[in-house]
């Protein structure tokens, strides 16, 4: 679908000078109502995903052909951040409770790290957590955005 606006919609509106098509793309679901049961299809559809065709095989890899990153159990809470730290060469990710309730999360990962240290939203290290391996129950809190560095 193009959507090729010219005009504002607003009835006393102003043309719109910005030449050139513009594209837009969406995604269409079903679900029951409410909108903590289509959260997470509606997130899905807006990260596209990239085939890579014909991969070199790494012969004698530690790790499957098929595996996540990151398996997470919890109640709407959304993975919004998985990166290389600013500062160092450890991972950041950065969860995020859209279900408002205190609760723990089970977070499974796809190799063992040394330390789980919790952050600020810079990445400034606020408090090592005590926990490592690939398995972790975290606490979040209700409505909240916590973000860790994996140490390796």
């Amino acid at each position: 679908i193009l959507f090729a606006s010219r005009k504002s919609c607003h009835w006393e509106g102003n043309e719109y000078l910005q030449l050139g098509d513009h594209h837009f793309s969406f995604s269409l679901f079903f679900h029951e109502p409410g909108w903590e049961n289509g959260f997470h299809e509606g997130k899905q559809g807006r990260n596209k995903l990239y085939a890579i065709l014909d991969p070199i095989r790494a012969q004698d890899s530690p790790f499957q052909e098929k595996q996540s990153f990151f398996s997470i159990e919890g109640d709407l809470i959304f993975l919004s951040a998985l990166k290389k730290s600013e500062d160092d060469n450890s991972l950041t990710i950065r969860l995020i409770d859209m279900g408002g309730i205190d609760q723990k999360v089970g977070l499974d990962m796809f190799a063992p790290v040394n330390r789980l240290v919790k952050t600020n939203l810079i990445e400034q290290e606020r408090q090592d957590t005590g926990l490592n391996g690939r398995n972790f129950t975290l606490k979040m809190g209700k409505n909240s955005i916590e973000t860790f560095k994996l140490i390796p």
